[in-house]
């Protein structure tokens, strides 16, 4: 239920209470900063009691708030509510803000404030089609997700090379803490069902060759599940699995096209299509997903794993995906 980054050198948590309408053993705890801090234990989907042993949360609870009415938006709680055993008291939220003589809480109103600017609103959605023809060399393009980047690791617009126009977005591997960096996240909308279509052309450095992995992942619950994933190699193998689809030397653009379904009855595998831009493309129609625990589709990445210098170029970065929802 809970995922994050806990060091207690970082953070200090306690006097919570948990709840989940699905179930009770729906509360879990991850703490992600053993991928950071080599010093920390691995904390994966563990019970408030281990979560307890571990340090965190001493006097935090998992119970039922007995909240008043929370389908009609009545959030108080009862009186006999189990948050009064983590020390919690109610208020009545009409009585919040300032108060005092009626000058005094009239003077907010007599501030003089700079006009309300707003910043250029991001990219709207889906679908996804990014060029990177409308930024400078140099820049990081504003997408959907998050690009995640350290000093050794840089994700940049280059105009170096690209499989079309004259841009492309240039992710530059290097030693990092975090040996995925960088990094290209984006939370997708969670739907019952749905099919995905996404494909990019992608050109491996090469003097530089990296290695690096597109995934889809069903983060639905405490815990990740991945579905469709394809991983490039240095030597350009492009596989999906244990399965080698094609090999394309690095220098060379890979155009990738990967289509899958997800929802109940849906099969649990997808559809590729890979091969050099400049030759024959090859296409696979049962590859399996990677567990079969995904069921949803909520997270898409592109990661490198090299965790050296190495780099690797994306163009025409494209997905749409239809859940019968408008």
């Amino acid at each position: 239920m809970t995922s994050g980054y806990y060091a207690r050198r970082w953070t200090k948590i306690d006097r919570n209470l948990y709840w989940s309408t699905r179930r009770k053993d729906a509360v879990r705890f991850n703490d992600w900063s053993w991928r950071i801090l080599k010093t920390v234990p691995k904390v994966e989907d563990v019970s408030l009691k281990r979560w307890q042993e571990l340090g965190r949360d001493s006097h935090s609870i998992v119970a039922d708030p007995l909240f008043t009415d929370p389908e009609a938006g009545d959030f108080q709680l009862a009186k006999d509510s189990p948050a009064r055993k983590i020390g919690f008291e109610s208020f009545d939220y009409r009585r919040a803000g300032l108060y005092g003589e009626p000058e005094w809480t009239a003077s907010p109103n007599r501030i003089e404030r700079e006009p309300l600017e707003y910043a250029p609103a991001p990219p709207s959605g889906f679908p996804l089609d990014y060029g990177f023809e409308d930024y400078e060399a140099g820049e990081m393009p504003i997408v959907v997700g998050r690009l995640m980047e350290s000093d050794s690791c840089r994700i940049r617009v280059t105009d170096r090379v690209a499989a079309d126009g004259r841009k492309s977005l240039a992710l530059v591997d290097g030693p990092s803490e975090r040996a995925w960096l960088p990094h290209w996240a984006i939370w997708l909308k969670q739907a019952e069902r749905g099919t995905v279509k996404m494909s990019f052309d992608c050109l491996n450095d090469q003097r530089q060759p990296a290695r690096f992995r597109v995934e889809f992942r069903d983060w639905s619950g405490s815990r990740w599940h991945a579905g469709p994933t394809v991983t490039v190699e240095p030597n350009g193998s492009v596989r999906a699995g244990k399965r080698e689809l094609v090999v394309v030397a690095p220098g060379h653009w890979t155009h990738l096209a990967i289509r899958f379904s997800y929802g109940p009855g849906a099969p649990k595998r997808f559809a590729i299509s890979v091969g050099a831009r400049d030759g024959d493309t090859r296409t696979v129609s049962d590859i399996p997903f990677a567990s079969d625990q995904f069921t949803t589709c909520t997270w898409f990445g592109i990661s490198s794993l090299d965790n050296k210098g190495a780099a690797y170029y994306l163009d025409n970065v494209k997905m749409t995906i239809d859940d019968g929802q408008k």
